[in-house]
């Protein structure tokens, strides 16, 4: 399994990413797991269903919330959010693999 990728740097394409249609702010994403911060609340355990979408390649897939915290930054609040993908993961682990 390769390292998490950090969010992308200035130049290159940025994942948007959608959990149960609310969208989310990706902070690392690899093959098998991704951090993001969003303003759904979301449990430890709980199955959710999201959405990638880079360069007009989208890719659907399950997920399992892994963990989940509230924040209170300056920006307001949301939640830093761990999810395990479910399921085939090869679209994904391609996806993050083509990334620089």
């Amino acid at each position: 399994m390769k390292a998490p990728h950090p969010a992308p740097a200035p130049g290159h394409p940025s994942i948007d990413f959608v959990v149960d249609g609310h969208r989310a702010d990706l902070v690392e994403v690899s093959g098998s797991h991704a951090l993001l911060h969003c303003s759904l609340s979301l449990k430890p355990d709980q199955r959710v269903r999201v959405v990638l979408k880079v360069d007009g390649t989208v890719i659907r897939a399950h997920a399992r919330v892994t963990a989940a915290k509230f924040e209170m930054p300056k920006e307001g609040p949301r939640y830093r959010v761990e999810l395990a993908f479910e399921g085939d993961t090869s679209a994904i682990e391609k996806l993050v693999a083509e990334r620089p």
